[in-house]
């Protein structure tokens, strides 16, 4: 996780092994962003291309005198796994376009 001092976003995306219904992560994303300190924690169903997905918003305090981290997450079960794709920057606005962005974009191959 690094936080770009330009306001640039980042982007990750980590793949487990199972999956599970859409009401169960959305728990899954309330639980996994408030565990690192996450505050104002939203979620909603979206929908895409490929299906549809849990979005979570979030703030993520730092402990530093830095701003806090603005945080986008894609909670997405797809043919045995789960795809969770996190944007976060220290600018919100530039959090939220890259999610905007990139996310309908977003095609499985198999």
């Amino acid at each position: 996780f690094d936080i770009s001092p330009g306001g640039n976003a980042n982007v990750n995306t980590g793949i487990y092994s199972g999956t599970s219904s859409l009401d169960a992560l959305d728990v899954s994303a309330k639980l996994g962003v408030t565990s690192i300190g996450g505050k104002n924690v939203e979620t909603m169903r979206v929908h895409f291309g490929f299906g549809s997905a849990i979005e979570a918003t979030y703030v993520l305090p730092l402990k530093s005198s830095a701003a806090p981290v603005h945080g986008t997450q894609f909670y997405v079960a797809h043919k045995g796994h789960t795809y969770i794709t996190t944007f976060s920057s220290a600018v919100e606005t530039v959090e939220s376009n890259a999610a905007s962005a990139m996310m309908p974009t977003w095609r499985f191959s198999k």
